[in-house]
C-alpha cells in the first residue's frame, strides 16, 4: 500500500524537477524503487488472490 501512495508523489516530485535520489531520501525508499515504480507502463493496483 505505501507504493501505491507513493508513486503519485514520485511522479509529481520528478515532474517539479526533484531528482530521483532527493524523491527517494523524501519518501523513505530506495533509489531504486523510486526509478521501477517510474519505468512502470501501468499504474499498480491490488490483485487478490482468486478464491479455492
Amino acid at each position: 500500500m505505501r507504493c501505491m501512495i507513493g508513486l503519485g508523489f514520485i511522479d509529481w516530485f520528478v515532474r517539479e524537477g526533484m531528482s530521483k535520489s532527493r524523491v527517494a531520501d523524501r519518501l523513505r525508499v530506495s533509489r531504486n524503487t523510486v526509478v521501477r515504480l517510474l519505468s512502470l507502463d501501468e499504474p499498480l493496483r491490488y490483485r487478490r488472490k482468486p478464491r479455492g
